[in-house]
């Protein structure tokens, strides 16, 4: 009987840990069908989130995502695919569940959402 002592405090352990474990793992999908603008819907995501100190600003690691320079930086090194949105570079990096972009806060789905839906909509400089 000794042996099986353990046996509930293992299985209470495990089902707290299988419980937690999806919510950490899968975010849930924002999806955005409303036109999204460059300017006034992603260029704000990027300040915030990523054209911070020591991160993505001049000398900072590419691309450089500070107002002036983000649409070319995105766009012209190959970060966005709009033929298939979902395999960009942006996105991968900002829904990665190991090392995502940014690392101290994930995004909110909803940024993710505006992100995807611009550049499904052909990540217009608008």
């Amino acid at each position: 009987m000794k042996k099986y002592r353990f046996l509930p405090l293992i299985l209470v352990g495990l089902m707290v840990m299988n419980s937690c474990e999806k919510d950490y793992l899968t975010k849930k999908k924002v999806e955005i069908t409303t036109p999204v603008s460059f300017a006034t819907d992603i260029v704000p995501i990027m300040t915030e989130d990523c054209s911070i100190a020591g991160c993505h600003v001049n000398g900072g690691p590419p691309p450089n995502l500070t107002a002036a320079k983000a649409y070319d930086e995105l766009t012209g090194l190959g970060y966005v695919d709009t033929s298939n949105a979902e395999q960009s570079l942006l996105y991968k990096r900002i829904t990665a569940t190991v090392a995502p972009m940014p690392p101290a806060a994930p995004m909110s789905a909803e940024e993710i959402g505006y992100i995807l839906a611009w550049i499904k909509q052909g990540a217009q400089n608008n």
